[in-house]
């Protein structure tokens, strides 16, 4: 099982651009999250990033 470079990084970034919009969505609503909340909004993230790339590998 050989996964290239390029795709790698379009993960990665996909994973880090997730992490910006739902960081930038809360605070531009104003609310005012605490440590614990923002840490369960990234974690769900990155478990669906996992899940999509995941499913997207057995497509192939």
């Amino acid at each position: 099982m050989r996964i290239s470079m390029s795709k790698l990084l379009k993960l990665y970034a996909a994973i880090l651009l997730g992490y910006a919009i739902g960081i930038g969505l809360f605070y531009a609503l104003g609310y005012k999250m605490s440590a614990m909340g923002i840490y369960a909004i990234l974690t769900g993230m990155v478990t669906g990033e996992i899940i999509n790339f995941a499913l997207s590998k057995r497509e192939k």
